[in-house]
C-alpha cells in the first residue's frame, strides 16, 4: 500500500475553507444575534409591505375599470337614443369615479371618454374644458397624447376656432408616433382647403399618400391631390 505522504496527512487533519467560512459565520453570528435578527426581520417586513402595495395597486386598477366598463356600458344603452339625456344621466357617476379614482390607467381614458361624451351632445365648452383638463393630466403620456390632440382639434373646430384646431393636429402631424397621425393628417387637409391654403392642404394630402397607402382617408387624399 502506498504510504500516504507528511504533507497530505497535514493538509487531510486541516479544516477545509468551507468548514473555517461557517465556523467564522457561526461565531459572528452569535456575537451579534440580536443585530443580525433584528435585521432579517427588517428585510422580512419590508418584502411584505411591497407585496402587501403591489398588490392593492393592482386590486386599485381593476376595480377602477370595472367600475368605469359598468358606467360607459350604461351610458352606451340610452346614447342612441337621446345623447344629451344619456350624457346627463351618466356625467356626474363618471366625474364621481374620475374622483374616487383619478390616478388610475382607466382614469386616463375615461377622462378622454366622457369629453368626448359632451362633444356628442354639442356641449361644445364642456368638451374643450374636459379635453384641456384630459391634456394637463395625461398629455405627457404617449398612450394618450394623440387622442386628447384630436380630440382637442375636433373641440376647437366645433367652436370655430380653426387656427387653435389646427396647432393642435400639427403635434400630431409632426411628432413620430403614427397613432391617428393619418386622421390628423386627413383634418389638416380639409382645414387648410377651407381655409384657402391650397399649398398647405396639398402639403397634407401628399404627406397621407406617402406615408400611409392602408388608411381610411387614403382615398380621399389621392382624389384632392388629382383635383
Amino acid at each position: 500500500m502506498a504510504q500516504v505522504s507528511l504533507d497530505r496527512k497535514k493538509e487531510l487533519q486541516e479544516p477545509d475553507e468551507f468548514q473555517k467560512f461557517m465556523t467564522r459565520a457561526l461565531a459572528y453570528f452569535n456575537e451579534n444575534k440580536k443585530w443580525v435578527i433584528s435585521v432579517a426581520a427588517l428585510m422580512s417586513a419590508v418584502i411584505v409591505i411591497a407585496s402587501v402595495s403591489a398588490w392593492a395597486i393592482r386590486n386599485r386598477q381593476n376595480t377602477a375599470s370595472i367600475k368605469f366598463t359598468d358606467a360607459f356600458t350604461a351610458y352606451e344603452t340610452t346614447k342612441e337614443k337621446d345623447p344629451a339625456a344619456a350624457y346627463l344621466a351618466h356625467a356626474e357617476t363618471i366625474q364621481k369615479l374620475l374622483d374616487q379614482y383619478g390616478g388610475t390607467k382607466a382614469a386616463a381614458y375615461a377622462r378622454i371618454r366622457l369629453a368626448g361624451m359632451a362633444a356628442d351632445t354639442d356641449a361644445k365648452d364642456t368638451a374643450l374644458e374636459l379635453y384641456t383638463a384630459a391634456w394637463q393630466k395625461d398629455g405627457s403620456n404617449p398612450a394618450f397624447r394623440n387622442m386628447i390632440l384630436t380630440g382637442l382639434a375636433y373641440a376647437y373646430e366645433a367652436k370655430g376656432d380653426t387656427a387653435n384646431a389646427i396647432s393642435q393636429l400639427r403635434k400630431i402631424a409632426d411628432g413620430t408616433d403614427l397613432f391617428q397621425k393619418d386622421q390628423a393628417l386627413y383634418n389638416l387637409g380639409r382645414l387648410y382647403e377651407a381655409a384657402g391654403d391650397a399649398e398647405k392642404s396639398q402639403a397634407a394630402w401628399q404627406a397621407l399618400v406617402d406615408g400611409f397607402s392602408d388608411s381610411i382617408y387614403y382615398p380621399v387624399a389621392v382624389s384632392r391631390l388629382a383635383g
